[in-house]
């Protein structure tokens, strides 16, 4: 079964509402920041610290952020996405397809450098799905 979590983008707060988060829910939570990724040689000077992906998992839910901003900028209401970990490379393919029709690809599934076949896709009601499918979670 596939699993649905919320994926929030802060304006360079990340770090402080997650840890926030984490003391109204408890739960481990990790960080990773822009200069720990390979996408550091793309993004502009100073955001070495903001955070690139944060994850606060308790035993009933899972809440990722980043202080990555869209193109289109940060705009408080329309910064949650639907993030979709998918069960198999048959069902990805399935659900990006099916989610794709009358809507925008923001970025083309493609195996990304932390392993996971990964896309995003903006449907045809504004809702950004971003999908992932790693065997290695799944396995």
């Amino acid at each position: 079964m596939a699993i649905l979590t919320p994926y929030v983008t802060f304006s360079g707060n990340c770090r402080e509402a997650m840890l926030f988060y984490q003391s109204s829910f408890g739960g481990e939570l990790t960080f990773q920041t822009v200069g720990e990724t390979p996408s550091e040689i793309r993004c502009p000077k100073g955001t070495e610290n903001q955070i690139m992906h944060a994850m606060l998992i308790t035993e009933n839910m899972i809440i990722m952020a980043s202080d990555m901003i869209s193109p289109a900028g940060f705009i408080l209401g329309t910064n949650i996405s639907m993030s979709l970990t998918c069960d198999s490379p048959e069902q990805i393919q399935m659900i990006f397809s099916s989610l794709s029709k009358g809507g925008n690809v923001a970025d083309q599934l493609s195996k990304r450098p932390w392993g996971a076949l990964f896309g995003v896709i903006k449907d045809k009601f504004g809702i950004t799905w971003m999908l992932s499918y790693d065997a290695g979670l799944i396995e």
